[in-house]
């Protein structure tokens, strides 16, 4: 098929340039731009004296003009010198995105098309027919020009740190949030003290003044710095890794030795209702089972007493693992401290090695769980980040670029209202948001 030659005729943003000119190369189009308005010193504001005037060498590339594969707008802007302040300078160009060789029409949609939360680099560039590196770097650049206008949260009490694995079993990143709101207060590769410290030096003196506790697992480097930096902030281990570490480390494990031990006796069956019974374990107990709802329940509420009676060391992690999670309903610092100290005792007096060796463990980190009664925080809302950040990462089978995998994450979690806001003012100068007829040139 063969595009015949036609005038253009649209509406395009290119004030204070005119199309002079237009020329078809195969799928591609190319469009020919000249100033028409005096040349002015972008110092002083005085009329300037024009030194040359030449089209760049690397066109601008912009969103394809149907039936065209690609369409290119060549601008010839003019080198000045301002006869009254000795400035020399080139012609800014309104509508070239920073220093890029695209249009804003394009960049922003190259940057509404990686909005998407399945968006990735190669798919963007295959459907907009331009360079994957050119998808990366103006959207790298979007992104750095959204995050520097965000501004510094206000009346942050609670935050919270963790760390995700970015390279499996090889490298990890930290991150930081706020609780309220929920926001990405700080994210960096790796999860030593040297890696976390410029957090505490990137925001003002009131905003770190105002935090109150930070909510965290039982990790002693980020414990260390908060104690040392920010003195005045609690420490909170909350109920969402207390939890997850009693599961894995004495739940899982016991019920897995039990297993274990049915199969050395030749006992299958017994094996296999161990060996499946991982989230069985963890259904609430009804005092009597005729109270299911459903038959389905009634048969789960059955199969845990059946397991729970089989053997005594699982029956008694499960117990304990009940008023474990009972304690963090306190709310009173005494109370839980009281309560706390019973559990351990209780723990390390029963003959369940696991947990003998749990409690002995967590004995350490007693002021950091006495605190959850007076700050009831919990680490499961940057956890639930986490699986946003997974979802990302897969999308876009991993990411090489760490520094631009890190803006993403904070572009992810910026506030809504706010985002679309900051996105305005960043495509002002859009043709979707020139209503005003005086920015518009009938070109053609």
């Amino acid at each position: 098929m063969q595009y015949l030659p036609q005038n253009i005729s649209i509406e395009l943003p290119c004030k204070p340039f005119v199309l002079s000119g237009q020329k078809i190369d195969g799928l591609d189009l190319h469009l020919y731009f000249e100033p028409v308005e005096s040349l002015v010193c972008p110092e002083c504001g005085d009329k300037a004296v024009i030194h040359a005037r030449a089209a760049s060498r690397r066109p601008l590339q912009a969103v394809a003009v149907a039936p065209y594969r690609r369409t290119f707008w060549h601008v010839a802007n003019r080198r000045g010198w301002c006869p009254h302040c000795g400035f020399t300078f080139t012609e800014a160009i309104p509508f070239q995105f920073l220093g890029r060789h695209v249009t804003l029409d394009l960049a922003k949609k190259i940057c509404d098309e990686m909005d998407e939360s399945s968006a990735t680099i190669r798919a963007t560039a295959k459907r907009l027919s331009i360079s994957e590196d050119l998808v990366r770097r103006v959207h790298s650049d979007f992104l750095d020009m959204v995050i520097a206008r965000v501004p510094e949260p206000q009346g942050v009490k609670s935050i919270a740190v963790d760390e995700f694995s970015i390279l499996k079993g090889q490298k990890y990143a930290t991150m930081i949030i706020s609780l309220e709101p929920r926001q990405v207060l700080y994210i960096c590769e790796g999860r030593t003290e040297e890696n976390v410290d410029p957090f505490f030096s990137i925001y003002s003196k009131e905003f770190y003044e105002g935090i109150e506790c930070v909510a965290m697992d039982q990790n002693h480097t980020y414990a260390s710095q908060f104690k040392e930096k920010l003195p005045h902030v609690t420490i909170v281990s909350d109920r969402f890794h207390m939890s997850s570490n009693y599961t894995k480390d004495v739940v899982d494990k016991v019920r897995l030795r039990v297993a274990r031990s049915y199969k050395e006796r030749g006992d299958n069956e017994g094996y296999k209702l161990f060996k499946q019974s991982k989230y069985r374990l963890f259904t609430p107990r009804l005092a009597d089972p005729s109270q299911a709802e459903s038959e389905q329940e009634l048969q789960g509420q059955l199969q845990l007493q059946k397991l729970l009676g089989m053997n005594e060391d699982i029956n008694s992690v499960v117990l304990m693992f009940e008023q474990l999670r009972a304690l963090y309903e306190i709310t009173d610092e005494d109370v839980m401290r009281e309560q706390w100290e019973s559990w351990l005792q209780m723990a390390e007096q029963s003959s369940v090695p696991e947990l003998v060796k749990f409690a002995q463990k967590k004995r350490r980190y007693t002021d950091q769980i006495v605190a959850h009664a007076k700050y009831p925080v919990t680490s499961a809302v940057i956890e639930g980040m986490f699986n946003v950040v997974k979802v990302q990462k897969r999308a876009a089978f991993g990411y090489r670029n760490f520094e631009y995998f890190f803006k993403r994450i904070q572009y992810v979690f910026i506030p809504g209202l706010l985002k679309e806001r900051i996105k305005r003012d960043i495509w002002k100068n859009c043709s979707q948001y020139l209503l005003d007829p005086l920015y518009h040139a009938k070109c053609g």
